[in-house]
């Protein structure tokens, strides 16, 4: 019995030794597939993340690279002209960013026009949330990057994308708006645990 039981536990300590080999190289050689079916993130990750230069738009009432750089930035643009549909969008993302709490600080929120806003489009969106963040008069090097975003993972539909920036100007995630705005949501207190980038001087 005892050289039995001696034997079974060799066997067991070399199976434990070998097992993880053989798995290793079948994963090398492709027999087996052991990548995750999917990422731990909510919105379409952009690989590799597309710059967008702060100084290719306006943003009305300070500087736009001054105000936005080294923050993580949500970016919209809102249909012209903005309706119902539009209007409660914008709504949700002032929820995302009130959901962010001590974060806050952390996060900008901006809404992009072409064209500079109307007195009663500004008070609109100012109504809805003082926060936000009127850029404007986007060059063609900003629609360029935006555009990009677009091609590579296209949007279902015709709603209005959330673009995610980082705090670095790279546009790394996109969500499609038809989703609500929790992927958003939960993404970004991920983020806002685990990431230093905004707190590097």
């Amino acid at each position: 019995m005892k050289k039995n039981s001696a034997r079974l536990t060799l066997l067991a300590i070399l199976a434990l030794f070998i097992f993880p080999l053989i798995l290793a190289w079948l994963a090398f050689t492709g027999s087996i597939e052991l990548r995750p079916e999917e990422t731990g993130n909510q919105g379409q990750l952009i690989v590799p993340p597309i710059a967008l230069a702060w100084d290719g738009v306006q943003l009305e009432g300070s500087n736009a690279s001054t105000e936005l750089s080294n923050h993580w930035v949500i970016l919209m643009k809102p249909d012209s002209p903005c309706r119902k549909v539009c209007m409660e969008q914008i709504a949700q993302l002032r929820q995302v960013h009130r959901a962010l709490g001590r974060h806050q600080d952390r996060v900008r929120v901006a809404l992009l026009s072409e064209k500079p806003l109307s007195p009663q489009s500004a008070s609109d969106f100012s109504a809805i949330y003082p926060e936000f963040k009127f850029l404007v008069s986007p060059d063609a090097a900003f629609n360029g990057s935006l555009a990009r975003v677009k091609e590579l993972l296209p949007v279902p539909g015709d709603a209005a994308p959330f673009y995610l920036v980082d705090p670095l100007g790279n546009i790394m995630m996109l969500y499609n708006t038809q989703d609500g705005p929790n992927r958003l949501s939960k993404d970004l207190k991920k983020l806002m645990a685990w990431s230093k980038l905004d707190t590097r001087q």
